[in-house]
């Protein structure tokens, strides 16, 4: 299969001026569109809130910046990153995948196979050193690392409530899971 990548951003940039509500990315040679709910935003400023003190000056978190997979049919959007704070002064639309230590994605109810499937074989074959699932409709909360052959040798998953502490290249990271909001429709502890 042949896909045109430029044809592909162009329309995804088309449709994000267009489209209030949805992220819009482009996952395997596809442009894919998932809606986006208040806890979204709300998880990821509590996230933000987290980690921008623990990551130290010499890194920044980006939102919803484009990954440049060079030559993959994925340009995937995480929906906060970590990169080098530098880069980040530079205030563009899309990195090279090669400077994202850490990519975060929080699941809305359409994003869930991309999530927990597509984005970690994307993410894990472009090396990305850690990556982090938060879903307020299961109330957990999945990190992965070790990234080798398309797969995160590591992971694990931890329930909202508690407090992880992840080792990761950026150092010792802390998430309290208990301050990120939860659906109303998960499942009860």
């Amino acid at each position: 299969m042949t896909v045109d990548m430029d044809m592909l951003r162009a329309t995804v940039e088309k449709l994000s001026g267009q489209l209030d509500g949805y992220k819009i990315e482009i996952l395997e040679g596809s442009i894919v569109m998932s809606p986006v709910r208040p806890f979204h935003g709300d998880t990821i400023f509590e996230l933000r809130v987290m980690l921008r003190d623990q990551i130290g000056p010499d890194w920044a978190l980006v939102e919803d910046v484009k990954n440049d997979m060079d030559e993959t049919i994925s340009e995937p959007a995480p929906d906060l990153a970590v990169i080098p704070a530098v880069e980040r002064a530079k205030n563009l639309s899309k990195y090279p995948h090669e400077l994202t230590e850490l990519a975060i994605e929080v699941v809305s109810p359409g994003s869930i196979r991309n999530d927990y499937v597509t984005k970690v074989e994307v993410y894990a074959k472009a090396a990305i050193p850690v990556y982090l699932i938060f879903d307020p409709y299961k109330a957990t909360a999945t990190f992965l690392w070790e990234p080798s052959a398309g797969a995160y040798a590591q992971k694990r998953t931890v329930p909202y409530g508690e407090v992880a502490t992840l080792a990761t290249p950026l150092g010792e990271l802390v998430i309290d899971t208990g301050r990120l909001p939860i659906d109303p429709t998960a499942p009860a502890k």
